[in-house]
C-alpha cells in the first residue's frame, strides 16, 4: 500500500482552498530549495497555517459565511 503525502492527503480530507493553496506552495519552495524532505516539512507547515486561517476566518460571522461561500 502507498503511503500518501501531505498534497494528497489534502486532496482527500476536505481541505479547504487556502490551505490547499499554502500547501501546494510550501511544498513547491520547500523541494525547490531544499529537496524532498524539506518539500515535506514547508507543506506540512503550509497546511496548518492555512488551517489556522481558515478556521479563524470562518468563526467570524460574517466573514466566515462570506470566506465560506468564495472559498468552500
Amino acid at each position: 500500500m502507498k503511503e500518501l503525502n501531505a498534497n494528497e492527503i489534502n486532496a482527500v480530507s476536505g481541505a479547504g482552498r487556502l490551505q490547499d493553496t499554502l500547501t501546494s506552495l510550501g511544498n513547491r519552495i520547500g523541494t525547490s530549495i531544499g529537496g524532498e524532505k524539506l518539500g515535506t516539512f514547508a507543506s506540512t507547515l503550509g497546511n496548518k497555517i492555512g488551517g489556522r486561517i481558515e478556521t479563524t476566518l470562518k468563526g467570524l460571522p460574517v466573514i466566515g459565511k462570506l470566506f465560506g461561500l468564495l472559498l468552500g
